[in-house]
């Protein structure tokens, strides 16, 4: 979503400095040992929240990052942090075809991958990185909450099955001009990888959550 959003602008694509940043700081922490690494990466971040809010103060245009991290804090400090957060747009999907996208990356079971998504301590490797992104209802609550800056929410399946109108409500909810003909003109469909046979593993601890979003019985 992001790059698509990026291309709609017309900027070159970023790499997410400042989030690969939060990332490696928040990484320490999750996998410290001892109090002294958590306060040296407190006192990093510190320091990389001061960098990104001076670079924005001169942008005319939000910095778009990408995060899987849900929105909390790990220890003791926000994972998203809102004195530098102008907005959010949130992206839910089906946790089954989560699951069985993961596990064809993976090459690993979707057992597996429903396990990882049920684990509230769980950290996902991406890269040179670690994230938190807690447990798939986990994670959706802590986006569709109540928070200080404004957050849009939309369907992965939309994009599919109603691209331009879905499109067209992020671009109105970001607050640029909507143009269609550049939209075609980068319109892609997202993958889609379904597992019919894992319902019934998310039980639970998922079904409340999967059914608000309509998301079938499990």
């Amino acid at each position: 979503m992001r790059r698509v959003l990026q291309s709609y602008r017309g900027e070159p694509e970023q790499r997410d400095p400042e989030a690969r940043a939060n990332a490696a700081v928040l990484s320490e922490l999750l996998l410290a040992k001892t109090n002294e690494r958590d306060l040296m990466a407190a006192r990093q971040m510190t320091l990389i929240q001061r960098v990104i809010s001076a670079a924005k103060s001169g942008d005319e245009l939000p910095i778009l990052a990408e995060t899987h991290f849900a929105n909390g804090r790990v220890a003791g400090l926000q994972t998203i942090p809102p004195e530098i957060t102008a907005g959010a747009l949130y992206v839910v999907r089906d946790p089954r075809d989560v699951a069985s996208e993961w596990a064809a990356e993976s090459g690993k079971p979707v057992a597996d991958a429903v396990e990882q998504m049920s684990d509230r301590r769980a950290v996902v490797r991406r890269g040179p990185f670690y994230e938190w992104p807690g447990t798939w209802s986990q994670n959706v609550e802590s986006w569709t909450g109540k928070l200080p800056y404004r957050v849009g929410v939309a369907r992965y399946e939309d994009f599919r099955e109603k691209p331009t109108e879905s499109f067209r409500k992020v671009i109105e909810f970001l607050g640029w001009p909507f143009d269609a003909a550049r939209f075609e003109a980068l319109s892609t469909n997202p993958p889609n990888h379904q597992s019919p046979s894992s319902p019934s593993q998310f039980g639970e601890q998922h079904r409340a959550i999967m059914r608000s979003f309509g998301y079938g019985d499990v």
